[in-house]
């Protein structure tokens, strides 16, 4: 990509080149990009400027509020893999897989409900049938929970 003119250059043409805004630009100018005196940027001492800019930065990053944030995230992953490492908290997936099984479990069983039950329920009145079935349910529902039934 060829620049016309890049010694006298707006600070929009300049943020477009870089992926900036114009604002962004300016505000550079003010804290000591080289400008020319009518205002107008040097693409190449702009560069040279962010480059330096940049650097110092690095240098500098141990006071960094972004480094900041950086260490925090990094030394939060490190204490969830310490965590999971030592059994006090599961991964996600584990999590889900279990809660699938167990709704698998449910589905089952209430599923094989009517095969199971059916010939139990001839000659019972309306309150046993009832009174069955809630048994029954209230033990595939304990199982769900993971309490056993005795």
């Amino acid at each position: 990509m060829r620049i016309e003119n890049s010694e006298s250059m707006s600070a929009t043409s300049v943020g477009r080149i870089l992926g900036v805004s114009r604002q962004a630009v300016g505000h550079w100018g003010k804290r000591g990009c080289p400008k020319n005196s009518n205002n107008t940027f040097d693409l190449s001492q702009v560069i040279q400027w962010r480059e330096e800019q940049t650097r110092a930065e690095l240098l500098n990053e141990k006071d960094s509020p972004a480094l900041e944030r950086k260490r925090q995230a990094e030394a939060g992953l490190k204490e969830l893999d310490l965590e999971e490492r030592l059994g006090q908290i599961v991964p996600l997936e584990e999590v889900e897989a279990g809660r699938v099984a167990r709704v698998l479990v449910v589905k089952r069983a209430l599923l094989g409900m009517p095969t199971q039950i059916a010939s139990t329920l001839v000659g019972l009145d309306a309150r046993q049938i009832s009174a069955l079935l809630k048994e029954r349910v209230r033990g595939i529902i304990a199982e769900f929970a993971g309490q056993r039934r005795t």
